[in-house]
């Protein structure tokens, strides 16, 4: 019930800074607690901020923004620069500015039938 009441009101929010959402996870769990609808259940005080916690991180993460790095801008700018368009992977080989580590490509003989 908690879970899904502030997982769904979070995405109203106008303000999904750190504070914002813990501040909106908090009066959430306060409204459920003085509606009484937490009575009958046995969750204590600590239990209930250890909740509030879970569930403003799990908002958080969900809602944090995302910066973009200088690097990755310049390197969107350059026409087509190390976009693989084809849908291919990696060949393999390792040059100078690639800083990946091949996969093993799966091997191309049939697996034994286990029947």
């Amino acid at each position: 019930m908690i879970a899904d009441t502030v997982e769904a009101s979070a995405r109203t929010l106008k303000d999904r800074s750190t504070e914002g959402i813990r501040d909106h996870v908090h009066r959430m769990v306060q409204g459920f607690t003085r509606d009484g609808q937490l009575d009958e259940c046995d969750l204590s005080f600590r239990d209930l901020r250890l909740v509030e916690e879970a569930m403003a991180n799990m908002v958080v993460s969900i809602y944090h923004a995302r910066i973009e790095y200088p690097a990755a801008i310049a390197e969107t700018s350059k026409a087509g620069a190390g976009v693989d368009t084809t849908g291919g992977g990696h060949d393999g080989t390792l040059d100078a500015d690639d800083k990946t580590i091949p996969l093993p490509r799966p091997s191309a003989q049939a697996r034994p039938s286990t029947s």
